[in-house]
């Protein structure tokens, strides 16, 4: 019975994670209009936007990218409104944000997704998971 509830909590933790995967994955597509209008002094980001690439922060390192140390700079990033202009934000803040982004580019969701019994998610609880997938629900919402 304990072997039974173990292999289908690591089913739910299976299922809760590929829903994460497709929720990043929609993050990432909505970087890439960030990507491409990088240059663009008046092109405006989404509030819950960087909150999502946040939680993408998040979960890099447990799906296999590389964990970025410019956490921190977004948390310095204050403004009114539900949405930022570019051209508000410091250069080098900017520019790693945009490596980020970019950097999120570089995953393949769909190979992700259909090995995820292979990714290790010893250190996350189901709550967590869920909590994640919560959220970017709420974040990819407009």
């Amino acid at each position: 019975m304990f072997f039974n509830k173990k292999k289908r909590l690591k089913k739910q933790k299976e299922e809760e994670l590929k829903e994460v995967i497709k929720l990043l994955s929609q993050v990432n597509n909505e970087a890439s209009k960030v990507r491409k209008n990088r240059h663009n002094p008046s092109f405006k980001i989404a509030k819950n936007f960087l909150k999502g690439v946040q939680l993408a922060l998040i979960f890099l390192p447990i799906i296999g990218g590389a964990e970025p140390a410019i956490a921190g700079d977004f948390e310095d990033l204050d403004f009114d409104g539900d949405e930022i202009d570019i051209g508000e934000i410091g250069e080098t803040i900017l520019d790693n944000f945009i490596d980020l982004v970019e950097g999120l580019n570089d995953i393949d969701f769909d190979e992700l997704y259909l090995n995820v019994e292979y990714i290790d998610m010893s250190d996350l609880t189901l709550d967590e998971l869920q909590s994640a997938r919560f959220n970017l629900e709420l974040i990819l919402k407009k």
